[in-house]
């Protein structure tokens, strides 16, 4: 599912400035990136009603990890 969440979060339309915005965010505490992910939606899976937020902090993860390569 976190695969999913960070292609959802790729495809998005202002996706340079969605990152540009992540990265200043914390990986904990308040404005965290966890929150950031589940703000836009993007921890929703196709088909669910609602998100998960255990996918939030791991698409989270998943985005540091793309940012740091």
């Amino acid at each position: 599912k976190a695969a999913i969440c960070i292609a959802q979060f790729i495809k998005d339309p202002n996706y340079n400035e969605k990152l540009k915005e992540f990265e200043k965010l914390d990986s904990y505490g308040m404005n965290n990136r966890s929150d950031y992910v589940h703000k836009f939606g993007w921890d929703k899976m196709p088909g669910e009603e609602k998100a998960d937020p255990d996918v939030a902090k791991a698409c989270a993860d998943g985005i540091e990890f793309l940012i740091k390569k």
